[in-house]
């Protein structure tokens, strides 16, 4: 039973770990290559 709970807990925990990956990734595309390619998007233009 315990090693059921454990193994529960650290799959679940996994997940929260791959999602904040990801969630991570997604910022730093946000707050770092988005702003980059618009500043060049308006020079260029």
């Amino acid at each position: 039973m315990l090693g059921g709970i454990e193994e529960a807990c650290r799959s679940r925990r996994f997940e929260l770990e791959m999602m904040l990956d990801s969630f991570n990734q997604s910022f730093l595309l946000k707050e770092f290559i988005r702003p980059i390619g618009f500043d060049d998007h308006v020079n260029l233009g």
